[in-house]
């Protein structure tokens, strides 16, 4: 397990609850549905840095740190539907376009 773990699951549940809070508000009942978590997932591998820095001519240039570094996006659903989950992150795509489905149009914001 990588060090720094209970960090990130810290974070996670610190972003599902403002989630919860922010969607929620003072609601009597709230029942999950189908959820999924889309993330950017940095992973960090140190273990080749050595051998690049001998493999090379001049080790005084050393090497970009950002390197190390592996950048990933990462797409997990409580349904393993496949149409469930498209439907689902096509959704997402138009609320993050700022195209709100679930807005109701009477409480529309002004120009």
């Amino acid at each position: 397990m990588w060090a720094d773990r209970d960090r990130s699951e810290r974070r996670l549940h610190a972003l599902i609850a403002d989630f919860l809070d922010d969607r929620a508000g003072d609601a009597d009942e709230v029942d999950l549905g189908v959820c999924a978590i889309v993330a950017e997932l940095r992973v960090r591998h140190t273990s080749g840095v050595a051998m690049f820095l001998r493999d090379r001519r001049r080790p005084e240039a050393e090497y970009t740190p950002e390197a190390e570094w592996v950048e990933a996006i990462a797409f997990s659903s409580s349904d393993g539907r496949p149409w469930i989950n498209s439907g689902l992150f096509r959704s997402a795509m138009r609320l993050a376009d700022g195209d709100n489905p679930f807005r109701d149009d009477e409480s529309e914001e002004p120009d």
